[in-house]
């Protein structure tokens, strides 16, 4: 907790009294607080981490020279040693061999030593930063006005964003994988990050990611960018892309991954029974028309009864119950007990309401 020296007002997270306009002072420590945001203090430890990464390149790049001019020296002494008890001719030519050599040797220390690096790239959580956001840039903050949550999803899984992720950001959906990326960016590809379903085999094809959570062997996952992907030399652009990426917490509060349903046509019967039981149109309203008509046609198939349809036959030849002995043709209704009889014709009048008949 932290408490104004002047008014006396206690806030939990902010830093300065808005009232005062004066540092707060830590309840627990009795000293004034920093006023330096999390995200000042994260782009302070990057700016630190890529001044420190120049330092050492540059030390590596002197080291190295270093390194190619001493071993040049040596190999020079070596070969004026060797040279003494050779022809004059043939020395003057190595000498002046030598002479290009350390030339050589100098103008790549020159270059090494006084070469720009190539801008060193600190990755941050869920992406990269390669540029200092000037201090005056400020978010239009009526574009991330519409902050109720929505859903997104696919057939495998759904979370939720706020709205404005629909304003700001391009989505591509597909059965077990959804991507977003910023509509600012879009030239640059602008890729935020995607959720997918994959199986736990191929875990080891994925490069920079995090598990939601692991379903038998299907896992849940948020990918990330492995390199820049927005417009670094726009600030205002930059700011928005992390401001973004902070919301990839969404994900992971609200995600809901999808079970495939089992079909009744993987088990024994659709109706176990159905040749016992007189069945009521409300037992069938779960029922796909296909179910449905297995399950009318199992009601014959219990009695052995063949069939001219060549899917339906491979149906009950897959149950291990099923023992087809009656030609379709020799088939008679009358095999069919009361129960099974008017458990058809619940079937059949209830396929005729749904317009399947």
């Amino acid at each position: 907790m932290k408490k104004c020296p002047l008014c006396g007002k206690e806030y939990e997270t902010e830093n300065v009294c808005p009232i005062c306009n004066i540092l707060l002072i830590d309840t627990d420590s009795n000293c004034a607080v920093s006023n330096e945001s999390a995200k000042e203090r994260k782009r302070r430890e990057q700016r630190e981490q890529r001044d420190q990464a120049k330092e050492q390149a540059k030390e590596q790049a002197k080291e190295t020279a270093a390194q190619a001019a001493t071993q040049a020296k040596e190999t020079a002494a070596q070969v004026v040693s060797q040279a003494k008890s050779m022809d004059p001719k043939l020395l003057m030519l190595i000498g002046a061999g030598v002479v290009i050599l350390i030339l050589i040797i100098v103008i790549l220390k020159f270059v090494l030593g006084g070469k720009e690096e190539t801008q060193y790239v600190q990755p941050s959580g869920t992406g990269t930063v390669t540029e200092d956001m000037a201090e005056d840039v400020e978010l239009n903050e009526e574009d991330f006005a519409r902050n109720e949550l929505v859903d997104f999803e696919t057939d495998s899984f759904s979370f939720q964003l706020p709205a404005y992720w629909k304003d700001l950001c391009g989505v591509d959906v597909y059965d077990d994988y959804i991507s977003f990326y910023q509509k600012k960016s879009s030239e640059y590809g602008g890729y935020l990050f995607s959720v997918a379903a994959v199986s736990s085999e191929d875990r080891d094809s994925l490069n920079n990611y995090t598990t939601i959570k692991e379903d038998g062997n299907v896992i849940y996952v948020v990918e990330y960018p492995s390199d820049v992907s927005y417009d670094v030399e726009d600030e205002y652009v930059s700011k928005e892309y992390q401001r973004l990426e902070e919301d990839v917490h969404y994900v992971f509060d609200t995600f809901e991954g999808f079970k495939e349903e089992e079909s009744a046509l993987t088990g024994d019967y659709i109706i176990p029974d159905s040749s016992t039981r007189v069945i009521s149109s409300s037992e069938l309203e779960s029922l796909t028309k296909e179910e449905l008509m297995y399950a009318r046609n199992e009601i014959y198939a219990r009695h052995g009864r063949k069939f001219q349809d060549s899917g339906i036959q491979a149906y009950f030849n897959s149950k291990s119950w099923y023992n087809g002995t009656i030609e379709p043709e020799a088939f008679q209704e009358s095999m069919l007990n009361s129960v099974e009889y008017a458990n058809v014709q619940t079937i059949v009048k209830y396929e005729e309401s749904k317009g399947y008949r």
